[in-house]
């Protein structure tokens, strides 16, 4: 088999990030998600959806 082109795409996964340090700073539990703001650096949300990249060749 020879490669001849590869094609990189964001997607989300089945599963999600925790900002531990929010949580364990006290960030309330809402259910399924959590109420306050992020503190580690890259979080737009103290539980968000999980990243990847789908890679086809």
């Amino acid at each position: 088999m020879k490669i001849v082109d590869v094609i990189c795409s964001e997607s989300k996964t089945g599963f999600y990030f925790d900002d531990q340090r929010a949580i364990k700073k006290g960030a309330g539990h809402d259910g399924f998600t959590y109420v306050g703001e992020p503190v580690t650096e890259g979080f737009k949300n103290v539980r968000q959806a999980g990243e990847a990249i789908s890679v086809m060749i």
